[in-house]
């Protein structure tokens, strides 16, 4: 038997993976081996770090963003 429910929550899935596929791909062409650009930003205390001092006593840095409060 066949059933339009089925058919439709296949394309909805299929339509919203594939939105998210082209999503993820439009932006300005950063790679994972793609170089940050220097910045200084305040830390928690209000100190004052820059990527290039971390980079100078360090030989890699992990650039974690997240948004915030949900």
């Amino acid at each position: 038997m066949f059933r339009p429910f089925y058919l439709i929550i296949y394309f909805l899935v299929l339509l919203t993976i594939g939105g998210a596929i082209l999503l993820a791909n439009i932006g300005d062409n950063t790679t994972t081996s793609s170089s940050a650009p220097l910045f200084t930003l305040p830390d928690q205390e209000g100190n004052k770090i820059s990527l290039n001092d971390t980079l100078l006593e360090n030989e890699t840095a992990v650039l974690i963003f997240y948004r915030g409060y949900f």
